[in-house]
């Protein structure tokens, strides 16, 4: 405890500037930057972690140089790492940004030397168009395939969707169907204190313009929708059951 305290003071008496504190964030980012411009997606591999090294080798100099010792600076890190908030990753496409959170995110090639990135813990992602969550979620760039597992949650314009695990295919940059499998739910909210449903085994959505235009029902299928009068008031609640279901 003595020892720690007189580190503390050791560490006020030789403190550095917030410009010099900054350096190797500067440093970093740049040859992040550069790394991304240079080789695009090829950048998630090997290169970008040396690149991190880097980053963290001036941080080290600088800190010797400022004479703060090596195991005061290693408890820091340590201290920071706990604290931290999670990981987060931006993936960029040409007219948006997809936001991806979660405790742990890995980027990595699967047996197929496919580029992947898997996030899982507390996973979160969002957009303009789409938000979701899960347990465990795998983005595939090369069929640009979005698998979330483990109590996701999907949301999309009006829908909230619901499945034991949900599959998004991406065309240029935007949604084009949806896969809902086993226990699969959809639920709107067309006018307020109302909510049609859709429920079945399977489901698939096709979307045009990140908008959902058509709906496959497959196995137990169930509607439960609004009804309107000429007058465009509520007139009552239909349900309707079939094995297939095609909705447009």
């Amino acid at each position: 405890m003595i020892k720690l305290v007189s580190r503390e003071k050791k560490l006020k008496k030789n403190n550095i500037s917030l410009i010099t504190a900054a350096f190797p964030i500067f440093i970093l980012v740049v040859l992040l930057s550069y790394n991304v411009f240079i080789y695009g997606d090829d950048a998630l591999s090997g290169s970008n972690q040396f690149i991190l090294l880097i980053g963290g080798a001036v941080a080290a100099i600088i800190g010797f140089k400022n004479k703060i010792e090596y195991e005061f600076m290693i408890q820091k890190v340590a201290e920071n790492l706990k604290s931290g908030t999670g990981a987060l990753l931006i993936l960029l496409f040409e007219n948006d940004s997809l936001f991806l959170h979660s405790d742990t995110i890995l980027a990595r090639k699967n047996i197929n030397s496919e580029k992947e990135i898997e996030a899982y813990t507390g996973v979160k992602f969002y957009n303009q168009d789409i938000q979701g969550m899960c347990s465990n979620l795998i983005y595939n760039h090369s069929d640009s395939y979005i698998y979330m597992n483990e109590a996701p949650t999907l949301w999309s314009n009006n829908y909230q969707m619901t499945a034991d695990s949900i599959i998004v295919q991406l065309k240029n940059n935007s949604i084009n169907q949806l896969y809902l499998k086993k226990n699969s739910f959809i639920v709107s909210n067309p006018f307020p204190d109302y909510f049609d449903q859709i429920k079945g085994k399977e489901i698939v959505g096709f979307f045009k313009n990140n908008q959902m235009k058509n709906i496959n029902v497959f196995g137990n299928g169930q509607v439960t929708y609004t009804l309107q009068d000429e007058q465009e008031k509520i007139s009552g609640i239909n349900t309707v059951k079939c094995s297939f279901m095609n909705i447009d």
